[in-house]
This record gives C-alpha cells, structure tokens and sequence, in this order.
C-alpha cells in the first residue's frame, strides 16, 4: 500500500459513512502513518505489506496501521524545520484527538483517533 492509494481509499471511506468534513486532516493523519509505516517496514521486513484500518463511530474516526518492525517504537522528535523528515507524528499530533501504538507479535500498530465535527 501507498500513501497515495491509502489516502483514495480513506477519502471513499468517509464519503460513504457521512464524515465527509473530515477528509482533509484523516488523509494527512493516515499518509503520515502508512509513510512512517512503509520507512521502518523497508528495513524490517521488505516483502510484507502493511495495513490499514478505519473504523467509525458517532463521534470519531479510528485509523490503524500495522507494520512489521516490532524493534522501534514510533517517536516524536522535535521539530527540526532543516530536516526533511521527522515532523510526521508532530502533524499527527496535532490533527488528531489522540495517537499511540501497541506492540504484534510480529510488528505493531500505530492508532490515532480524528474527532468528527458535530
């Protein structure tokens, strides 16, 4: 999975479950995952694809994406406006209610939770 087709695929998600004010911040929220998810998975274990889950409730959008790097928590560096990375779970924290990861067996998953306009 692409950033690119994960973010087509968030876009339909939304539109057909009604949460279409939404769409901008979850689609920058889940590049940034599935980025994040395809940089450390490059190294870990090149052959196994990632994934991507939404989920839906009254009041927010929970995005999932697993990788398969069980060795490197996700962390969130200080901004450093020279790099050209490094500032995705910055963005992440910013646009979404709250994020956090838990470890698989083989991998793990990184959340976060987008608030609906009510």
């Amino acid at each position: 999975m692409t950033p690119s087709i994960a973010r087509s695929v968030t876009r339909t998600f939304l539109q057909v479950n009604g949460a279409r004010s939404i769409t901008d911040s979850t689609e920058v929220v889940i590049s940034e995952l599935v980025t994040n998810a395809i940089t450390v998975s490059r190294t870990a274990n090149p052959t196994r694809p990632i994934g991507l889950r939404l989920t839906i409730s009254t009041d927010s959008v929970l995005a999932e994406v697993w990788d398969h790097d069980a060795e490197h928590a996700p962390i969130r560096k200080e901004p450093d406006f020279i790099s050209e990375s490094g500032r995705g779970l910055n963005i992440v924290g910013e646009l979404a209610d709250g994020w956090g990861w838990f470890p698989l067996q083989s991998g793990k998953t990184v959340w976060a939770r987008i608030g609906r306009e009510q």
